[in-house]
């Protein structure tokens, strides 16, 4: 019995940081857009550069946590991104649109989420 438990456990925690993989996976995706979208709006009196390179940095950053770092590290980067991004989507919402920001806001739910569940179930 105390096997099978703690082949189930093990069972979860790898079910949760393929979770937390395709979460960081799929934000990447969706900043590598975002960033595409900002660096086709640059002109000179819109400096929008700073933000696709802001989303390109980050996106790379979250593929690396997934793929590349271990847990622990991958679990940093995921609750960093979290808080950097839902600061700039503070920032958004309140100067520069409502739809920006709460992009932002869903974005770092979605961090936190995958952060909180490696942190739980892959360490």
């Amino acid at each position: 019995r105390w096997i099978q438990q703690e082949e189930a456990f093990h069972d979860i925690m790898l079910v949760t940081y393929k979770w937390a993989r395709a979460i960081d996976t799929v934000t990447s995706i969706v900043l590598f857009g975002l960033a595409g979208y900002h660096f086709s709006t640059v002109s000179p009196t819109n400096a929008s550069w700073r933000s696709g390179t802001i989303e390109t940095t980050a996106g790379l950053l979250l593929l690396a946590a997934a793929y590349l770092v271990p847990r622990k590290a991958g679990t940093i980067v995921n609750g960093v991104l979290a808080a950097a991004i839902a600061a700039l989507g503070g920032y958004h919402f309140t100067h520069a649109g409502r739809r920006s920001g709460v992009t932002g806001w869903f974005l770092a739910a979605c961090l936190g989420l995958a952060s909180v569940s490696i942190f739980k179930h892959g360490t």
